[in-house]
């Protein structure tokens, strides 16, 4: 296949990072099937990165190559709030997308700047497990706050609100590698880590734990999980309103966490270790296309209704907001 990568925009003060990170991939995937050729025309496949979802999406809703090229360009969003302009690949999409056109994806950090460096494997082997689960991040979603306002009533439970300290989307954030490497530490001694949703329905944290090999607690009702992988063996889903009775119910997998954390390494490496995730969003692509059952350029007519839906939920998220339930919200970089 071959496959050409574009940012959304690209004047002055474009973002890049999603663009680089999928060059990077492309260099290192495994098996190597797939082409990146430096022209459009001759692409079978368009990947578009780096959306910003000022004014509603603008900068992707007028790229020139998107407006051409239609029934073969697709984006990859890392957006915490995605609309469907366009089908591809989402690390955050909501259950209410046609997900006959979109696929969950991740969050690309081959080449990231917001990569945390001191997550890795060797980070959590020969390490005591003497916490029974952990989470340690901002305040950023209302499960969140439920979270940090739980008494769990138990020595070995170590739940952090880091939103006074630490914003990780924010490199001028005092003591940030201090704050990381804690963050892996205290990760490391958990037999299960929390993985609540942030401003989108997923976190980066998710895939930073199966990277480490533990087992991951999906705290996001409207979380969509990524094809391939058979989740259910390595990570635990809790409903948001079961925050209470997390320590019940994590308590009654005994010691199933030393060999779903195992697993859950293997799901890692097996579908989204960096040599995995080129191929899998291409794939996850074509897939798309191959089963599409309306083309493209008839769902751009539908635009400007996309687009009213889109200002209509911005409305809502204002008045979420002006009783609490919005939090802290950075565009476009997921939540961790």
């Amino acid at each position: 296949m071959k496959v050409f990568l574009t940012p959304a925009e690209t004047g002055s003060g474009a973002w890049r990072d999603g663009f680089l990170s999928l060059q990077s991939l492309a260099d290192c995937a495994e098996p190597s099937v797939h082409d990146v050729v430096s022209s459009a025309d001759e692409a079978d496949i368009i990947i578009v990165s780096d959306l910003r979802e000022e004014n509603y999406f603008a900068g992707l809703r007028t790229n020139p190559i998107l407006r051409r090229y239609p029934d073969k360009s697709f984006v990859c969003d890392r957006s915490d709030c995605p609309i469907g302009f366009v089908r591809g690949i989402y690390a955050s999409p909501p259950r209410t997308l046609d997900h006959g056109r979109y696929r969950t994806g991740f969050y690309l950090t081959a080449a990231s700047e917001w990569r945390n460096p001191f997550v890795s494997a060797e980070a959590a082997a020969r390490v005591e497990k003497d916490l029974l689960f952990s989470f340690v991040g901002r305040n950023s979603a209302l499960v969140r706050s439920r979270l940090f306002a739980q008494d769990f009533g138990r020595s070995d439970v170590l739940v952090i609100d880091a939103s006074s300290h630490y914003d990780h989307w924010d490199h001028a954030s005092p003591n940030r590698a201090v704050n990381q490497r804690r963050y892996v530490e205290i990760s490391a001694r958990s037999r299960f880590v929390l993985c609540p949703r942030g401003t989108g329905s997923s976190s980066e944290r998710l895939f930073e734990i199966l990277q480490m090999g533990l087992v991951p607690v999906i705290l996001s009702d409207g979380w969509v999980p990524p094809r391939g992988p058979r989740w259910q063996d390595f990570s635990v889903a809790v409903s948001e309103s079961n925050v209470p009775h997390l320590v019940q119910i994590l308590e009654e997998y005994g010691e199933q966490w030393r060999e779903m954390g195992q697993r859950a390494r293997q799901a890692w490496l097996e579908w989204f270790s960096p040599p995995k995730q080129f191929n899998y969003i291409v794939d996850s692509c074509a897939d798309i296309r191959r089963t599409a059952k309306i083309s493209e350029r008839q769902v751009r007519r539908m635009w400007p209704l996309l687009l009213g839906s889109r200002r209509a939920r911005v409305f809502l998220d204002g008045m979420h907001g002006m009783v609490g339930r919005r939090l802290t919200r950075t565009p476009s970089t997921g939540t961790t």
